[in-house]
């Protein structure tokens, strides 16, 4: 009987003081500023359903949503949405909605993490959107930056004017620099073309999709100064020749820099490439228009040495041909 009843009690006692411990989920929380809220300090241990920091406060979790003028932070887990004018810091992870208007800082997001400045996490599954930068680990999903993202390990896809990541599993990066250090693509390519005398051009991301940025002069037919960008990929290899499609914008302006006065044109390019070790050289036919109205008069209405195959009131289209040299990553 003793045997049995302290059987009993071995396994009931930590059941009731994982119950005594265990925290709490509360119906509503409001905070004016951690730590006066209407549960005081405790409020960073207890799970609620929907908070409210007029400036700032602390929870221990959030399953419903959680809004806050200036500072949210939760201790534990976030499940459905968070909100804050300024910045959201999660010690746990995210599922569902985190919304702030500078910087949102947690662990795993599994949805969506919007800020105005920055968000920062360890992993994402889903989107991460930021005004100037995000964070993580391991992304599987999309990475939307207005200037930088940076990610160990890519499965999806980084849009952004500067893209970094160790690795890309399935997907890319699109931008005008992308720096993927152990399977990315790089080329540095010295060129000359109809269409611009001599020209170099950076091309950076994966294999398959890759951007190209793109400077150049003309001396002929009319002395023009010319900038590009555009994408590109390496499509088809077979031994030591590679198939390489892009499509890439140039625009012209006078040798005299009067960028009041520019004009565009557009060119699908085939490339074929031979490499040798480091080393590719590559043939590019390419089909243009050219936004060059017909009654146009200046330097800017010359800018190939071929003649158009048809001019229109609005633009014209043409032939193009370039031969480049590369340097491979």
């Amino acid at each position: 009987m003793k045997h049995l009843l302290l059987g009993l009690l071995l396994t009931v006692a930590p059941q009731i003081l994982c119950a005594q411990t265990a925290p709490k989920t509360l119906p509503v929380h409001v905070s004016l500023v951690q730590p006066i809220s209407v549960d005081g300090r405790a409020s960073g241990e207890h799970t609620y359903q929907f908070s409210f920091n007029i400036f700032s406060g602390t929870v221990g979790g959030i399953k419903g949503l959680q809004i806050g003028s200036l500072y949210n932070q939760v201790n534990g887990d976030v499940v459905g949405v968070q909100y804050s004018g300024l910045l959201n810091v999660v010690k746990g992870n995210v599922t569902g909605y985190q919304t702030g208007g500078i910087t949102n800082i947690s662990k795993t997001v599994v949805g969506v993490q919007q800020a105005g400045i920055s968000n920062h996490a360890k992993d994402v599954t889903g989107v991460q959107m930021a005004g100037i930068a995000n964070t993580a680990s391991n992304v599987t999903g999309v990475q939307l930056g207005g200037i930088l993202n940076r990610a160990k390990r890519l499965n999806g896809l980084q849009i952004g004017l500067i893209n970094v990541a160790d690795s890309v599993g399935t997907g890319a990066a699109i931008g005008l620099i992308n720096i993927v250090r152990k399977n990315g693509y790089r080329e540095i390519e010295l060129s000359s073309a109809d269409y611009q005398t001599i020209g170099i051009s950076y091309k950076s991301g994966v294999r398959w999709l890759y951007s190209i940025l793109s400077m150049g002069y003309s001396t002929r037919p009319q002395s023009l100064f010319s900038a590009g960008a555009g994408i590109g990929g390496v499509v088809a290899s077979k031994a030591n020749w590679h198939l390489k499609p892009e499509l890439i914008t140039y625009s012209y302006v006078a040798d005299r820099l009067d960028f009041d006065m520019t004009t565009q044109s557009t060119h699908l390019r085939v490339g074929f490439m031979r490499t040798a070790g480091k080393v590719g050289i590559t043939i590019m036919p390419s089909v243009y228009y050219a936004n060059i109205p017909k009654r146009l008069e200046g330097d800017l209405t010359e800018t190939s040495l071929i003649q158009p195959f048809v001019q229109t009131n609005r633009g014209r289209f043409g032939f193009g041909l370039a031969l480049g040299v590369a340097l491979l990553k």
